[in-house]
């Protein structure tokens, strides 16, 4: 009997060796991490686990992991799934899960998205041939270092256009002017003035409301400032000051800066930057 697993295919397990060790599922998203960069709001990194059982766990974030050797065997609602070298799994925020990890370990590339990052990934799309495409791409960029951003960026617009692409489709088709609300919020100093932006395009507030939070999953004021702290990325990699950053980007001070910035992407500016420019 075969089950087919979101983003992979995989082959259902009745049997395991005993586990050689009991991993803390506490420690998992931290354990060998070999290298990280943190890209728009997600956590870029490579690293192995050693043989052994890890105890029921949920994510704080959604994510993907890419399985580049070894191998592991997943539990989820009760079924246990093999998962082969080669495969793209992902990881549902909240949702529990068990793992196994076989004898020569799993060397695992994972993309975890903050918990307020501007990702379309709430749909359940099956599209594991694009994943893996893009996974193989970002992974090979993650090792050169270069254009690393641009890449995540791509998977982005790639994600939404093919890989969440039924998800959407099954909403059905968005208002024409949600892009142009869009253009409006990043450009006025009064992001909550939401009533006037729905007078501008005629429709009621709540229309407004509804139709942005289908999309990006909050108001329009939280997506202006998610959208600011990103857009406050790229000067920090070519090396301007802090206080420079805060002052061009309208925060009250570099304290408020950081502030900010480590609510959307999970740490400090300088943190940000060193990992950048590593």
């Amino acid at each position: 009997m075969s089950r087919r697993r979101d983003w992979a295919n995989v082959r259902l397990v009745h049997t395991f060796t005993p586990p050689l060790q009991a991993l803390d599922p506490a420690q998992i998203d931290d354990h060998a991490e070999r290298g990280e960069r943190f890209v728009w709001g997600a956590r870029l990194s490579e690293c192995v686990l050693p043989p052994g059982d890890v105890p029921e766990h949920a994510h704080p974030h959604d994510g993907l992991a890419y399985l580049l050797g070894g191998s592991l065997q997943e539990c989820l609602d009760g079924v246990w799934y093999d998962v082969a070298a080669g495969r793209v799994l992902r990881q549902f925020r909240g949702r529990s899960h068990r793992l196994r990890v076989g004898p020569r370990g799993a060397h695992v590339f994972r993309v975890r998205f903050r918990l307020d990052a501007d990702l379309p990934l709430a749909g359940r799309p099956d599209a594991p041939a694009q994943a893996l495409a893009v996974m193989q791409q970002t992974y090979r960029q993650f090792l050169g270092k270069r254009d690393c951003d641009l890449v995540l960026l791509a998977w982005i617009v790639d994600a939404e256009r093919t890989l969440c692409g039924a998800s959407r489709a099954a909403r059905g088709p968005e208002p024409r002017w949600l892009d142009e609300v869009e253009q409006q919020v990043l450009s006025s100093t009064d992001a909550d003035g939401f009533c006037a932006l729905a007078r501008h395009v005629g429709v009621s507030p709540g229309s407004l409301l509804d139709a942005f939070a289908r999309r990006h999953g909050c108001r329009p004021a939280e997506w202006a400032r998610r959208q600011r702290v990103f857009a406050s990325c790229l000067p920090l990699r070519t090396g301007t000051s802090l206080s420079t950053v805060a002052s061009d980007f309208g925060y009250a001070d570099q304290a408020h800066f950081s502030r900010c910035f480590k609510r959307y992407l999970g740490l400090s500016p300088g943190a940000y930057r060193r990992a950048s420019l590593a």
